[in-house]
């Protein structure tokens, strides 16, 4: 795996607990403003990294992103957090430990995080943390859809 792919797709893992932590503070008013304001955000973020548009990291993440925002009922002073700690992680280039994969497999497991969030499947997500695929149960990976 190259530097900007560790990099930048374990920060996924980052922001699913940051926005499942605050998911149990829902404010309907989230929606129009992740459209409007913080999704923007996220992608500048993103974008920062030096990705280019085209690469297939950066559509991943970018639905992953989007798919957090639209799936996520965060209180502004929690997503906003969210946004913070996902910029500075991806500047930072911090890896996650293992042990960070491992709960994140574990919400999409008990469906706290539904794996469309992941486009890239459980068995994919678990290559990447650097785990066996035997770990995973015996499931097809959902594919990637693009969202440009």
């Amino acid at each position: 795996m190259d530097a900007t792919a560790r990099r930048v797709i374990p920060t996924i893992s980052n922001l699913v607990q940051v926005l499942i932590k605050a998911q149990k503070h829902g404010d309907h008013e989230f929606w129009e403003t992740v459209v409007s304001k913080d999704f923007p955000k996220l992608m500048g973020a993103l974008e920062s990294t030096g990705l280019d548009k085209t690469d297939r990291l950066f559509k991943y993440y970018k639905q992953s992103v989007w798919s957090l925002a639209i799936s996520t009922y965060a209180s502004r002073k929690e997503f906003d957090k969210a946004i913070e700690y996902f910029g500075r992680i991806i500047k930072a280039g911090i890896y996650p430990a293992s042990t960070e994969c491992v709960e994140l497999l574990k919400l999409l497991e008990d469906g706290t995080v539904p794996l469309p969030v992941l486009p890239m499947g459980r068995k994919a997500t678990a290559t990447i943390c650097g785990m066996k695929p035997a770990y995973m149960p015996q499931s097809k990976s959902s594919g990637s859809k693009s969202m440009d």
